[in-house]
């Protein structure tokens, strides 16, 4: 954590009142670092921990509490630092030979929706859209755009694309998975 502290002075001369300035990029009064706003980011958004767990662990680990608005300004302010950044990932996995495709429901303010990914090993694009199919991946546009080799799921909406296709091999081991344990319920079987 770094503090600035602005002093207010009067010129010996005149009495004018003078105000120092804080540095660049810093804040009035105390503010959290860079590293602990990466940390609250990082809990929130890629462990989807709630807000207060996020800041509870923070301040179980640093002994300095924060307040789910300094998350809230945290997420705020990585989401606008990667606003060019968005944009760009979605050519770079059009072009890619193979991207991974795959979407996932969620409840948002209790309203069913769906969180699309399209991802190669150094790029992911996340985007949130209120269906699940072609008209989703339609106004997302990577998988339009894409014309290689699409490794997804099996659901129907990808096989409308004139790219080649790859199975998921995750998504066929949960499929295994639950047909074994289906059968293991029924006896028949070990």
């Amino acid at each position: 954590m770094t503090a600035h502290r602005v002093r207010l002075k009067a010129c010996a001369a005149c009495g004018h009142r003078n105000r120092g300035t804080v540095p660049e990029g810093g804040a009035c009064g105390a503010s959290d670092g860079a590293g602990v706003k990466g940390v609250l980011t990082y809990l929130n958004q890629a462990h989807l921990l709630p807000s207060e767990r996020s800041c509870q662990i923070v301040a179980d680990l640093f002994g300095q509490s924060v307040s789910e608005g300094t998350l809230e300004a945290a997420v705020d302010g990585c989401a606008a630092e990667l606003a060019e950044t968005e944009p760009a990932s979605k050519p770079g996995l059009a072009q890619a030979e193979v991207a991974h495709f795959d979407e996932t429901g969620l409840y948002v303010e209790g309203k069913r929706t769906w969180l699309h990914s399209a991802s190669t090993g150094q790029v992911t694009h996340d985007a949130g859209h209120d269906q699940r199919g072609a008209t989703a991946t339609q106004a997302i546009g990577i998988l339009p755009a894409f014309g290689r080799r699409a490794i997804h799921d099996g659901f129907s909406a990808y096989w409308h694309y004139a790219c080649a296709h790859g199975l998921c091999n995750a998504h066929h081991v949960r499929e295994l998975i639950f047909a074994h344990e289906q059968r293991t319920k029924r006896g028949r079987g070990r």
